[in-house]
C-alpha cells in the first residue's frame, strides 16, 4: 500500500491526477511474489483559477503571496500542500482547507478557504516577581496589522520592589518598546522593520546583575526570502545602536563593566534560518534551523567590542496517533574583539549567556532550576554570565485541544554555561569536568489563548547540585509567558 501511495503521489505532483495504477500480483513458488504495476498516465491537468475565501480580515494578497502554485501551472499536489503549509505558518488562521474543483478534462480550479482567528493581542497586567516585586503594565501587539500581514507592537511595563529587610532604595523596573515589521514589502520577498526602546532595571539582590542599568536604543532591519537551496530559507540583517548607563558601588562596577558608567554599542546582526515546520503553535513535522551572528564595535564604533554566534536546531517527528517528539540543540559562543587605540571596552552582561528557569529576560530556559542560576559565578556566589553555552532538549508532546491549542508535554533537558569556549574535552569526563551538563526532567502544559498568547506551566526535577550542598536541586516550578528560548 505504501509503495502504491508513493507512486500515486509521484504522478499527482506532475499533473496526472487521472492516472491509474493497477498492481498485479503473481505467485512465484511457495514463498515469493512478483508485483507488476500497470500504469495509465492519461493526460496532464492544468490550474485555471485559484479562489480565496473565508478571509474576513486578512487581505487576499497576503494569502496569495504565500502560494507556491499559480493559474496556468501544471497541477501539483506537492505545491498545493506546500501552499497550505505556508498559509498555516502565517498564524492568522485556525484552519486552511484547499479543494480541487474539476472544470473539464484538462483544467481544475483551486478553492482555498481559511478560517480567521485572533492574531492580535491587547493586555493589561499586574503581578509579582522575585526580582522586581509588584509589576504592572500593558501593551498592544498587532500581528496582522490592518489585515496586511504587518506587525506593530507597543508595550509599557513598570514595577517596584519594596523590601522590609533593607532600608536602601527599592529596585525598580521600567520598559517601553515600539516596533514595526513588514515581512513582504509591496508583496516582494523583502522584509523591513524598525524598533526603538527604553528600559531601566534597578539593582536587585535576587537578580544576577547588581547594578542600576538604563538602556535606550533602536534598530533597523532588512530581510529576504531565498529561493536557494529551497524556499524555506531566509536571511535577516539588523543594524542596532544602544547606549547603556550603569550605577552602583565601585566594586560591582569594576567586576561587571570594568568600571565604566556608560557604554555605547553599534552592532550588525545576521540571521540565516530555515523553517519547514507545518504549524506555528503545535508543529507535528519539519524542522527549524537558525544561525545568528553578531559583530559589535571594531570598525562600527562604540566601546562594546565582541562577536557572538548562536546556533539553534529543532526537529519535530510524528510518532503515533497525535503524539509528537521534539528534539532541539542550542550552541552559543561570544568573544571580545580588540578595541581601537587600546580604549576600554566590554562585552555587555546582557549579551553573555545565562541559563536556568524560564530564561527571562536575558537567559536560556533550563527547567528544574531557579531563574538565572546556571553558569559562572563571582567569588560571592552571584551569577555573572558566561562566554559559551550548550543545551539539549527532548519533549514528548500530546494535544488536548486543537482550537485553541492546548497540549501537554514530558521533557528531559540538559545544559550549562561556561566562562570559556574551550569545551572540547571528551564527554566521558568526571562530573566536575568542563563539559558537565546540568540535567532535568519533568512535565508541563501549554495554552495558546486568544488576545493573550502562550501560557505555560512546568514542573521539573533538577538532578544536579548547583549550590554545593551535595543534594540535587529537586523540584522547581516554571511559569512561561510568550515564547521561551
Amino acid at each position: 500500500k505504501a509503495v502504491y501511495e508513493r507512486m500515486q503521489s509521484l504522478y499527482m505532483d506532475r499533473g496526472y491526477i487521472y492516472s491509474q495504477i493497477e498492481p498485479l500480483v503473481t505467485p512465484v513458488g511457495v514463498d515469493s511474489l512478483n508485483v507488476h504495476f500497470r500504469i495509465s498516465e492519461n493526460h496532464k491537468v492544468f490550474v485555471r483559477n485559484i479562489m480565496i475565501g473565508g478571509n474576513t480580515k486578512t487581505r487576499e494578497n497576503v494569502i496569495r503571496r504565500e502560494l507556491r502554485i499559480f493559474p496556468g501551472d501544471v497541477f501539483s499536489r506537492e505545491k498545493l500542500i506546500r501552499s497550505q503549509q505556508a498559509a498555516w505558518m502565517l498564524n492568522y488562521f485556525s484552519n486552511v482547507v484547499p479543494d480541487v474543483v474539476r472544470v473539464d478534462e484538462d483544467q481544475v480550479d483551486l478553492d482555498i478557504v481559511v478560517e480567521e482567528k485572533s492574531a492580535d493581542r491587547a493586555n493589561a497586567n499586574i503581578g509579582f516577581t522575585g526580582e522586581y516585586g509588584m509589576t504592572g503594565g500593558g501593551g498592544l501587539e498587532f500581528n496582522n496589522f490592518r489585515g496586511m500581514g504587518q506587525r506593530l507592537m507597543f508595550s509599557f511595563n513598570t514595577g517596584t520592589n519594596y523590601s522590609i529587610i533593607t532600608t536602601g532604595n527599592p529596585s525598580k523596573y521600567q520598559s517601553v518598546n515600539l516596533s514595526f515589521t513588514d515581512p513582504m514589502v509591496y508583496d516582494t520577498p523583502n522584509l523591513i522593520g524598525f524598533s526603538i526602546y527604553y528600559s531601566f532595571r534597578g539593582a536587585s539582590t535576587n537578580y544576577y546583575f547588581p547594578l542600576d542599568f538604563t538602556a535606550k536604543g533602536g534598530s533597523v532591519t532588512w530581510g529576504r526570502r531565498f529561493r536557494w537551496p529551497d524556499d524555506y530559507f531566509r536571511g535577516n540583517w539588523a543594524l542596532r545602536g544602544v547606549e547603556k548607563e550603569y550605577s552602583g558601588n565601585q566594586v560591582d562596577l569594576d567586576r561587571y563593566v570594568k568600571g565604566l558608567s556608560v557604554s555605547r554599542g553599534i552592532n550588525l546582526t545576521q540571521i540565516i534560518s530555515r523553517d519547514s515546520r507545518n504549524r506555528p503553535e503545535f508543529p507535528t513535522l519539519g524542522s527549524l534551523f537558525s544561525l545568528e551572528t553578531t559583530l559589535s564595535g571594531g570598525l562600527l564604533g562604540g566601546n562594546e567590542d565582541f562577536h557572538k554566534h548562536v546556533l539553534k536546531l529543532e526537529w519535530y517527528t510524528p510518532t503515533f496517533w497525535k503524539f509528537v517528539l521534539k528534539s532541539s540543540l542550542n550552541l552559543g559562543i561570544i568573544e571580545s574583539l580588540p578595541s581601537e587605540k587600546d580604549e576600554l571596552s566590554i562585552i555587555p552582561f546582557d549579551e553573555r549567556f545565562i541559563m536556568g528557569g524560564n530564561g527571562i529576560p536575558y537567559g536560556n530556559m533550563l527547567r528544574g532550576y531557579p531563574d538565572n542560576s546556571i553558569g559562572p559565578v563571582t567569588s560571592g556566589g552571584s551569577p555573572i554570565g558566561g562566554n559559551a553555552m550548550m543545551k539539549f532538549n527532548t519533549e514528548f508532546r500530546f494535544p488536548f485541544s486543537e482550537s485553541p491549542v492546548v497540549y501537554g508535554l514530558i521533557f528531559g533537558e540538559m545544559g550549562n554555561v561556561w566562562d570559556s569556549h574551550h569545551m572540547t574535552e571528551p564527554f566521558n569526563i568526571s562530573r566536575g569536568g568542563a563539559l558537565t551538563l546540568r540535567k532535568s526532567a519533568g512535565v508541563g502544559i501549554r495554552f495558546f489563548m486568544p488576545m493573550i498568547g502562550m501560557l505555560g506551566f512546568d514542573l521539573g526535577y533538577g538532578f544536579d547540585d548547583i549550590t554545593g550542598s551535595g543534594s540535587p536541586q529537586g523540584w522547581t516550578t516554571t511559569i512561561i509567558f510568550g515564547q521561551p528560548f
